[in-house]
């Protein structure tokens, strides 16, 4: 019941985000995330354009204990096909991977396609939670048991986009959308160093013809993305 409860949240967190392809339902979300942000000419249709979108004061609902919230536009370009890979627990400082991953995947697009990209760490009872929100898709995640944000200074913070920025990617690269990180590497039980790991998390925006080349960088068969790299 409480994950269906975070769920609602996460969507009341993304605002005026479509649930599926069809053109009606595009043509009504791009009406009302203009309305929210505005008009939003993009030049290179091709290209992959990711905007920051400020949080509305009201953004947080009743009953969270603690929030904190990122959000952005994002310009998919046609033949798109998403694909995002969501992880929480255990990240790498510098690439995907880490424990507790989870994916998902959507159909290339017809048309050029905008929506809202939220990502939130909420806490209630005491637990934190890590949900995401892009397209039709949204996921919840626990953070382990005793994760605590008491200043996001605390943290490595890396938002794919800063206050007033906008940024191009080619739709080939995999793009970190966000990541949140413990400044020293997890350990073990024993107190040992978990080699490159650290408790926070990460999410991650690449196409779906690159999913092999993405998985092989997050297991550590490569250095890169780049198929031509060993």
């Amino acid at each position: 019941m409480r994950i269906v409860l975070i769920t609602i949240l996460v969507f009341g967190f993304a605002g005026a985000i479509y649930l599926n392809h069809k053109r009606s339902r595009l043509r009504a979300a791009m009406t009302q995330l203009q309305k929210q942000v505005g008009a939003w000419e993009v030049g290179d249709k091709s290209k992959v354009v990711i905007a920051h979108i400020p949080v509305a004061e009201d953004a947080v609902p009743p009953g969270v204990d603690n929030a904190y919230v990122w959000q952005y536009r994002l310009h998919l370009p046609a033949n798109y096909a998403t694909c995002y890979d969501s992880t929480s627990g255990l990240v790498k400082a510098d690439r995907p991977g880490g424990q507790s991953r989870g994916s998902s995947s959507s159909g290339p697009l017809k048309e050029p396609e905008q929506s809202l990209v939220t990502m939130a760490l909420i806490e209630t009872d005491g637990q934190w939670k890590y949900c995401t929100h892009l397209g039709g898709s949204s996921s919840v995640s626990n953070m382990p048991a005793d994760f605590s944000i008491e200043s996001l200074d605390d943290f490595v913070v890396e938002p794919v986009v800063n206050e007033n920025e906008i940024r191009v990617f080619d739709a080939d690269e995999a793009i970190c959308l966000f990541r949140l990180r413990e400044k020293v590497q997890a350990t073990d039980e024993t107190g040992k160093t978990k080699n490159e790991l650290y408790r926070g998390c990460a999410f991650y925006l690449f196409s779906q013809e690159r999913k092999a080349d993405f998985n092989a960088w997050a297991r550590g068969q490569r250095k890169s993305m780049e198929a031509t790299q060993p």
